[in-house]
């Protein structure tokens, strides 16, 4: 067995005694003490510069959070950490007070000084973090902000505005544009202000996506309705946007109520086709009552009456407030309607036989009719019946173009639609001595019925003077119904 060498042999003593040797020796330990020593402050070092650049990285999204969110940072901001750590909510119930206070006229303050999507949305509307509004609850005078809010899960760079559908279906109802879509998958609608988007009614909460128009227009003062609300008084708008949403009539003009559904079918049938003719000659009729041109109409080409208050007036001197205002029609004014026609046609939605009738007499007829003229009349005669899935629609009114037209003289001894109304007042003729008291109601509202018959399930709007308030935003819809939280 070979024996170790001598540490105190001569080999080992001339190593130790090499210089060189122990340069390299001591580099080596250099080294060896350098690395242990980096590999102690590696992650020192890196806790360091971790450190200073969270701190750098959150002093710049401090800035930014001030910078897009204006006054509300100091509000919703964590007092340790700068970021968020608080969520704003409009309440219902102050909203509608701040509404009415304002009479949906909204006025921002000052310059916008936010860039956040929801923030300006509530600039648009004069809503700032001090904005506070005192109104009745049970009974009580409450006061309180517009906005509040509520703490957030834990602290975030972006929050939204969370409010109820109601407060959403409220704003596009006062500033939407013409021109809103509203579906089951992708809704969009436009203000003056700026664009909503979001997707479906029934999510929780809706998403709604804004993004503002021209800064301008955000600063700018806004009145409801549009051209409509510059022909409304100050101080009765929202009055009458709540009783064309709320009241059992359907619209701001009680003049334009239906009777109960216990009245007689008759009286019923003539309110209904009155109605129709008074809404669609409503701008004819505002016309001739205000001959004189103000600013505001001048400006959409209506003749109104002097500048000053819009309301009814029986007089007819010049300098009096005109007699017929702007309208604000809504579905539930639609939605009466239909029951009318339901029940004059088929007797409430479901009963095909007035109509099974009027078909029979015309395949009874011994006039040797074409096919084709048999069914456009048959269909003529369809198309004025309302069943379940029938209702009215609205459509905005052209603007008339003055066209000079050559009628030329044609004979023709019979159309589907003239054979259409001589079916339809022969079948009602034939009710005159019915022992079902519908039909022989009908008989007794000949003219009427026959009217109704003839003049289609569209009603013409004039988009100057009547404003109309869809289903998709009233207060049985899904989206009213809603949780939204806006972006």
């Amino acid at each position: 067995m070979a024996s170790s060498p001598d540490p105190n042999s001569s080999s080992c003593n001339a190593a130790a005694s090499d210089p060189y040797a122990q340069v390299v020796n001591d580099g080596q330990a250099t080294v060896a003490l350098a690395s242990s020593f980096w590999s102690f402050a590696q992650p020192l070092t890196q806790a360091v510069t971790k450190t200073v650049s969270a701190r750098q990285a959150n002093m710049q999204e401090r800035v930014r959070l001030k910078r897009s969110l204006g006054p509300w940072y100091e509000i919703l901001k964590d007092p340790e950490s700068g970021l968020l750590c608080k969520q704003p909510v409009v309440k219902v119930d102050a909203f509608r007070a701040y509404m009415e206070e304002k009479d949906g006229i909204f006025r921002p303050q000052m310059p916008c000084q936010v860039i956040e999507g929801w923030a300006v949305f509530l600039h648009a509307l004069g809503i700032e973090p001090a904005t506070c509004v005192k109104y009745r609850l049970d009974g009580e005078t409450v006061e309180e902000s517009v906005v509040s809010w509520v703490p957030t899960e834990s602290t975030t760079s972006k929050v939204g505005l969370q409010m109820t559908g109601e407060v959403f279906c409220h704003v596009l109802n006062l500033f939407s544009l013409a021109g809103a879509q509203y579906t089951s998958s992708d809704s969009k609608s436009l203000t003056d202000f700026g664009t909503f988007w979001w997707k479906g009614n029934s999510l929780d909460p809706v998403e709604v996506l804004f993004r503002q128009s021209d800064t301008d227009s955000v600063n700018r003062s806004r009145k409801p309705f549009g051209n409509v609300g510059k022909l409304m008084d100050t101080g009765t708008i929202i009055s009458m946007y709540f009783e064309a949403i709320h009241g059992d009539s359907g619209c701001s003009n009680g003049t334009l109520a239906f009777p109960e559904p216990k009245t007689d079918l008759g009286i019923r049938l003539a309110t209904l086709l009155r109605h129709i003719m008074r809404i669609e000659t409503w701008a004819e009729e505002w016309k001739r009552e205000n001959p004189r041109i103000d600013n505001n109409a001048a400006a959409i080409g209506i003749k109104s009456s002097p500048p000053g208050p819009l309301s009814i007036s029986t007089g007819n001197s010049p300098h009096q407030r005109p007699r017929r205002s702007a309208l604000i029609l809504s579905n539930k004014w639609l939605q009466n309607a239909n029951r009318v026609v339901r029940r004059v046609t088929t007797q409430g939605g479901k009963d095909s036989s007035f109509l099974d009738d009027c078909c029979l007499r015309i395949l009874n007829m011994k006039v040797g009719l074409r096919i084709e003229f048999v069914r456009d009349a048959i269909q003529i005669i369809k198309d004025g019946f309302m069943f379940d899935d029938n209702e009215y629609s609205v459509k905005r009114k052209a603007k008339e173009l003055q066209v000079n037209r050559s009628i030329e003289a044609v004979e023709i001894d019979l159309s589907p639609k003239q054979l259409a109304c001589d079916v339809i007042k022969g079948t009602l003729n034939a009710y005159a001595t019915s022992q079902q008291s519908w039909k022989k109601q009908l008989y007794d509202a000949q003219d009427d019925v026959e009217c109704l018959l003839e003049s289609g399930h569209t009603i013409q709007l004039d988009p100057d003077l009547i404003c109309f308030i869809g289903s998709e935003t009233m207060p049985c819809s899904d989206l009213w119904n809603s949780k939204v939280l806006l972006q």
